[in-house]
């Protein structure tokens, strides 16, 4: 069988299953109407398999309203066309027709038949769903049928030619089961229709035909007749034009889902039986009246030998002392007069891009030669066919000897995340033939580097991990480009990456600390490791919650404290910080600093007022003081504790006084925390 018969009989099959679910719908009749020379046609057809077997059991009923030509509503006759019902032919009235019109022939075994089988030219799958919905096939086929063939859809009870019918009037058909089954009503149908005499069809357009090897696909745009024609038939003639029939007797239907729009175009597939005889196609449409309208304007054409599944194939490729490339190919001998001309593609690489390289080479030649390759060459052979087709060669890989390496890769950069992920990234090399990349890493601009890439790279990006938990604070990668003759390019520029510092350093150890008078001394040993950025020294006073902070430098090795009071202990704790902002534990100490010997007061001046009578003594003193006390003798008396003056002040008025008395005066200041400086001068004063 064709391959036409068995498309068409899988686009039937398909209406069979668009068919299925039908009974989901409600029941009832769908109308419609169209004039014709001799009256009114009318069309019906029953929207499930139920109501359709319902329909075929108690006939129909057409009645036909005349609609008022007043403007008003409601009809000025109404007829029974059928008065005695309308019913399908009998069984045995079926045979005459059958044998003329394959249509009647299916509808009839859809009607009457003990079963409905469709034939399967395929793997069975049309026997699955007969035998699961052989109901919904009998129905879809009938009115398919009924369809394209008006003598059958008379014979089904489908089509109704209205002969009484007067030009001008505007009349609504009714159709109805002349009976209804209780629990199963068909709702019946009608359609409006002015009868203004027969109406043109039009012919199929844009009817495109395209020839293959003993075969043809014709193509038509049926989106403009959509609603018009609802199948169609393709005609071949094979003697120039002057008669065309059915090539395998089929139709080809317009098939479409419920709720779709048109369909943009329709194909039809034929074989035929050679390629030396030119053919003509045309396509008439078929409305669902049966009505068959104008025929296309036709298509020519005819067959010819294809190229099929040959491709030329690259025999050998030699690659001469002056650096050119000889390249043969072969190709079927018994096809090679279908070949325009062959061409010659080169690419970079086997995925591509090809550029074309040589110039149209007439099928007898089967070598060419490249004058200019490249180092990495790709060639493939193109066939053309003298009807369009192009067949295309495997590649071919042809490589130049090469001793150069490639350029030393650049723009080496990257980051070590804190979990110790390495990622780097460079530009790509430019060469045709490389292969790849290759990653290098050390400890130390001066070691030596090891290969952390087991194959050649073939991106431009590497991801690594390094230990974090170490004193070695960079990591230091490279790399270096290959070719695909494993020529290695020298190491690219280092890059020194900084490993995340999550090692905090080691805790200080002291050497010694050393009280000294109103000092405190503090030596300890320099950290071992290398990224030091300063140490804290923190100090309070004993029972104090309040901490001075003093930061010193990385370099530093020991502290003087001067600020510190004398009399109190205070507690200490130094940590090493580096230059990630990590602090080493904490090394505690206290110490109390040695009190300080107090100096007596020296460079006491007075004044003496008469006027106010009293005497004015001031004087300095290098450090502060909590007090100092007064001592004063008069006209050589003994020396006795005179007066107290409290801390800040650095003059004594004197208001005691008797004119003519000698006065002698000594002090003694007293610290905070009590200690007393030795008393100072006797200064000797006459009032």
């Amino acid at each position: 069988m064709r391959r036409l018969q068995y498309y068409i009989t899988a686009l039937a099959f398909t209406a069979a299953l668009a068919a299925n679910g039908q009974d989901d719908k409600k029941p009832s009749i769908k109308v419609i109407t169209a004039p014709a020379a001799e009256g009114v046609i009318v069309r019906w057809a029953p929207t499930t398999p139920v109501a359709w077997q319902l329909a075929n059991e108690y006939g129909y009923t057409v009645t036909r309203y005349t609609l008022s030509d007043k403007d008003t509503l409601g009809f000025s006759e109404k007829i029974n066309l059928t008065p005695g019902g309308l019913y399908v032919l009998p069984e045995n009235d079926w045979e005459a027709i059958a044998h003329e019109d394959k249509w009647a022939a299916i509808a009839a075994q859809a009607i009457y038949g003990e079963d409905f089988v469709l034939s399967d030219p395929g793997q069975g799958a049309t026997s699955l769903v007969n035998a699961a919905a052989e109901q919904e096939n009998r129905f879809s086929f009938s009115l398919l049928a009924a369809d394209i063939s008006a003598p059958t859809a008379e014979a089904m009870a489908l089509r109704w030619l209205d002969k009484t019918a007067i030009r001008g009037a505007t009349y609504v058909y009714r159709v109805e089961l002349n009976k209804q089954r209780e629990g199963y009503p068909v709702e019946r149908g009608s359609s409006k229709v002015t009868f203004t005499g027969p109406r043109p069809l039009p012919q199929p357009s844009e009817v495109e035909a395209t020839f293959g090897d003993q075969s043809v696909s014709i193509s038509w745009n049926t989106f403009y007749l959509d609603g018009i024609y609802s199948s169609y038939v393709v005609e071949r003639s094979d003697d120039g034009g002057k008669t065309f029939h059915l090539p395998d007797e089929l139709q080809f239907f317009s098939l479409k889902k419920e709720g779709s729009g048109p369909l943009e175009k329709m194909y039809y597939m034929d074989s035929i039986p050679d390629n030396a005889t030119t053919y003509q196609y045309r396509v008439k449409g078929i409305t669902p009246f049966g009505e068959t309208g104008p025929p296309s304007v036709p298509v020519t054409g005819q067959g010819y030998v294809s190229l099929g599944d040959a491709i030329p194939v690259i025999a050998e490729t030699v690659v001469m002392q002056d650096g050119t490339v000889n390249i043969t190919w072969k190709f079927s001998q018994a096809l090679t007069g279908q070949v325009r001309h062959f061409t010659v593609d080169r690419g970079p690489k086997a995925g591509g891009p090809y550029r074309l390289i040589s110039g149209e080479i007439p099928p007898a030649n089967s070598t060419f030669q490249d004058t200019k390759p490249l180092r990495v060459n790709y060639y493939v052979i193109k066939a053309y066919g003298k009807h369009g087709e192009v067949r295309q060669s495997f590649p071919a890989m042809v490589q130049l000897e090469d001793s150069i390496p490639p350029a030393v890769p650049t723009g080496l950069k990257g980051m070590v995340d804190n979990n110790g992920i390495v990622k780097i990234t460079w530009d790509a090399n430019k060469e045709a033939d490389l292969y790849g990349y290759r990653v290098f890493r050390s400890n130390a601009l001066k070691e030596e580097y090891i290969q952390v890439t087991e194959e050649a790279l073939t991106t431009t990006g590497f991801t690594d991990s390094v230990n974090l938990e170490t004193l070695t604070e960079e990591v230091i990668y490279t790399i270096t480009a290959q070719d695909r003759r494993y020529n290695q390019s020298d190491y690219a520029k280092p890059l020194v990456l900084k490993r995340p510092d999550i090692v905090p350093p080691d805790q200080p150890v002291l050497k010694s600390v050393t009280p000294g008078e109103g000092t405190v001394f503090i030596d300890w040993y320099p950290a071992s490791a290398t990224d030091i950025a300063g140490y804290k020294l923190f100090r309070k006073r004993a029972g104090s919650t309040i901490w001075k902070e003093f930061l010193l430098p990385g370099d530093s090795t020991s502290f003087m404290d001067e600020l510190a009071d004398t009399g109190f202990r205070y507690n200490y704790s130094l940590m090493a910080i580096d230059d990630d902002n990590l602090a080493s534990e904490a090394t505690q100490f206290s110490a109390q600093p040695l009190a300080r010997p107090m100096p007596a007061i020296s460079k006491i001046s007075h004044k003496v007022d008469r006027e106010k009578k009293q005497i004015d003594l001031t004087w300095k003193y290098p450090v502060a003081y909590e007090e100092v006390i007064v001592y004063r003798s008069e006209n050589n008396g003994p020396l006795r504790q005179y007066a107290r003056i409290d801390s800040g002040e650095k003059t004594f008025t004197d208001h005691q006084l008797k004119v003519g008395g000698i006065y002698k005066y000594r002090f003694k200041v007293i610290d905070k925390n009590g200690e007393e400086s030795p008393v100072s001068d006797e200064i000797e004063i006459q009032y």
